[in-house]
């Protein structure tokens, strides 16, 4: 039974240890292992079970003895893993290939392989071990099409007449290196809902972000970095964070302004100015139990007036709504009946009558009446938001110096929501990704999304991953991959375990990778890879060997005596910052404020722990002004905030680092981090808003002085080119 579940538990990608930050080898028990298979679908709860899995495994090799996909580097040939099948030839083996290139180009050809060579090779080398003797051994060869295609998404055929065997696949051609035209400059990393202006309202939209691409302009930042704008449940004032999302591929419609070109909108959300609820102890927070109702009413007005006034046949409002849909169907439309189905039966989708729990179920004669208004009406929330958002993106484009937007795509989404229905067959919906006990959360995390399950990802040959990043690179010319480190493995969380409890489940990082890297390619957008933590060098060296950007975050860019990082230390291809949306501002680091506010919720577990991270913070004070402020003969507490801001920014801006990211926060000397990891109602986690209108911090003296360092510190040191590609 051990060597059937370790069989299984491998093929699977179950990692069977993993070291802790503390160092300490944390081994997958069987009852983890048992857990993470049945949520991909394979029942092993006893010997007999676990023979009839590593059976199918073998029939399904046997079934299908090529991939559903394949991938390869620009240059390169196209290599096909081939199972055989008994009774083949073993002197050689012929084989007939055609290969279409995405723009209708048709290659044709046949080969022979020699097997004299010794290219035939175990399927599973450690099957051996399984010991299951009415099973022969078997055996895999790799056939190679003698043909270096393009770059791009290419149909392969192949026809192998020793073995039998007639069967397509798709092939994946990524350029060897990512998008990355950008020069060494920095820009203001946003928490969108967080941006006010003068024009009131009660959370940042799309009018706050177009004129914050003009406020960054005029301060010389070249990109303006915002936080996930995934659609999440937008008429539930009480499902918020932008990283539990429903669907990564649709745009969430609270962000949505009244548009120039529907001007009988404009009294509808005129109504919806709304400051938010006053607490002494914060500047302002977000009061989404009020707001949000409002604000959904009014899109529905705003969907009866573009009715009644917007769709004549001649308009080209009309025409554009209608053009969107056709170009987005069948999951748009999909999409919108799933959004009617949550609205009409107020609960998640897995507790919904089996005809409507699948989308391969619906038949359009059973569905409720009025699912067609439904329809078209989530299509019009999205085609505004398309608008706004390109509108925005171009804007930016548009000005000079120019500004680019910086996307954010979320690590997972959430199990009841739309991604999660309408792709389940690839996500295990039963486990959450998160994070093990660590130095940030001794505790460990669970995130609240759940992952794909990496064999059924490859068997639909990615396609839920493409459209997702694809989405999301269309709107943006830079995008952050929240928590990188899920192409490679992520930390999977079965019902009922403790993050302490987890096991870390592996993926096809050199396939995705290649995904990744296509799409960069095509969508001339840069990607940066958040890889915060304790990362496996796998997907750094992938990550450098592909020109993608990594994250440096000054809390963390420390030596192991507890100095920080110089400037010159900090690698080219990398974006810098001094924090992140879960990081404390500067001035709460220096005043050790999400410490305390960690110790006084029992995130530490015990007071020892937290005393000791106290302690740490004050040592790491110290160091960082060592490293800022040479010179200085002070005290960490007798050092005025807005010259700690000056000196701290003009730091981090002299890395080598090509971007650099300043949070707006920083820039506002404010307290309150946006986000604090482990909690829900205990912090108010995406609610607190800036503590001054963006027309107020262009004007702002302070910023201007310290938007003027940042660029002196930019132009002084490091290098400062333009890469062809």
């Amino acid at each position: 039974m051990e060597k059937l579940l370790d069989f299984l538990s491998k093929y699977y990608g179950i990692v069977p240890s993993y070291y802790d930050i503390w160092g300490n080898l944390r081994v997958a028990s069987p009852e983890q292992k048992l857990a993470v298979l049945k949520y991909m679908g394979v029942e092993a709860e006893d010997k007999a079970s676990a023979e009839r899995a590593v059976h199918r495994v073998i029939e399904d090799h046997f079934r299908k003895p090529v991939p559903p996909i394949v991938t390869a580097d620009e240059g390169d040939f196209v290599a096909v893993p081939c199972v055989l099948t008994p009774g083949w030839n073993r002197t050689g083996l012929r084989f007939e290939w055609s290969l279409r290139l995405e723009d209708g180009t048709l290659s044709e050809g046949r080969s022979e392989l020699d097997l004299a060579d010794g290219c035939v090779e175990p399927l599973f080398p450690e099957f051996r071990e399984v010991a299951l003797p009415s099973y022969r051994l078997p055996e895999k060869i790799c056939l190679e099409i003698p043909v270096r295609p393009p770059s791009g998404y290419h149909t392969l055929e192949i026809y192998v007449p020793d073995l039998g065997l007639r069967s397509t696949l798709d092939v994946v051609v990524s350029p060897a290196e990512a998008y990355r035209a950008i020069k060494r400059c920095w820009g203001l990393a946003v928490q969108l809902y967080a941006a006010r202006s003068r024009r009131g309202g009660g959370m940042g939209s799309f009018y706050e972000l177009s004129a914050l691409m003009d406020v960054a302009s005029r301060m010389g930042a070249a990109f303006v970095g915002i936080n996930p704008l995934h659609y999440g449940y937008p008429e539930n004032p009480h499902h918020i964070s932008p990283y539990c999302a429903s669907s990564r591929r649709f745009l969430n419609p609270l962000y949505v302004i009244p548009d120039q070109k529907f001007p009988e909108s404009a009294a509808i959300f005129g109504s919806n100015v709304e400051e938010g609820d006053k607490n002494p102890s914060l500047p302002g927070l977000i009061n989404y139990e009020t707001l949000v109702p409002r604000l959904w009413a009014s899109l529905k007005e705003f969907y009866v007036k573009f009715k009644d006034h917007c769709t004549k046949p001649e308009s080209p409002l009309s025409e554009g709504f209608r053009r969107f849909i056709e170009e987005r169907t069948p999951v748009l439309k999909y999409f919108g009946i799933f959004e009617y189905l949550r609205w009409r039966f107020g609960t998640p989708w897995y507790e919904w009558p089996s005809e409507f729990s699948h989308p391969m179920k619906l038949e359009e004669p059973r569905l409720p009446e009025g699912w067609q208004e439904g329809v078209e009406f989530s299509a019009f929330l999205q085609y505004i938001a398309h608008l706004q958002l390109s509108r925005c993106r171009d804007r930016g484009l548009g000005l000079h110096p120019s500004v680019l937007l910086y996307a954010d795509l979320a690590v997972g989404v959430d199990r009841g929501g739309f991604d999660a229905w309408y792709d389940q067959e690839c996500y295990a919906l039963e486990a959450d990704v998160g994070a093990p006990p660590d130095d940030f959360n001794p505790m460990g995390q669970k995130w609240g999304v759940v992952p794909f399950i990496p064999h059924r990802l490859t068997a639909c040959s990615y396609r839920p991953f493409i459209e997702v990043i694809r989405a999301n690179m269309a709107y943006a010319s830079i995008i952050r991959i929240d928590h990188v480190m899920g192409l490679f493995r992520l930390f999977w969380i079965p019902s009922g375990f403790s993050p302490a409890q987890g096991v870390y489940v592996r993926y096809p990082l050199d396939d995705l990778a290649r995904i990744v890297t296509l799409e960069s390619v095509r969508n001339g957008c840069v990607v940066i890879g958040e890889d915060l933590g304790t990362v496996p060098d796998e997907i750094r060296q992938e990550m450098s060997s592909r020109k993608w950007f990594s994250y440096r975050v000054l809390y963390f860019s420390k030596n192991q005596d507890g100095t920080f990082s110089a400037p010159e230390e900090y690698p080219e291809f990398s974006i810098a910052s001094v924090s992140t949306h879960d990081l404390p501002t500067l001035v709460g680091y220096w005043k050790a404020k999400d410490l305390i506010l960690r110790r006084n919720l029992g995130m530490f577990g015990d007071e020892k722990r937290a005393e000791f991270y106290l302690r740490q913070r004050e040592a790491d004070k110290k160091n960082l002004l060592r490293a800022v402020m040479p010179d200085l003969d002070k005290l960490p507490d007798e050092v005025p905030f807005p010259e700690l801001t000056k000196a701290v920014l003009g730091y981090i801006a002299r890395s080598r680092s090509r971007l650099m990211a300043v949070q707006v926060e920083d820039l506002l000397m404010e307290e309150f981090q946006p986000n604090l990891p482990g909690t829900t109602t205990e912090y108010p986690c995406w609610r607190i808003r800036w503590s001054k209108p963006l027309e107020e911090i262009a004007e702002d003296s302070f910023v201007r002085q310290v938007a003027l360092i940042i660029a002196s510190g930019r132009k002084k040191s490091g290098p400062d080119c333009i890469d062809e590609k």
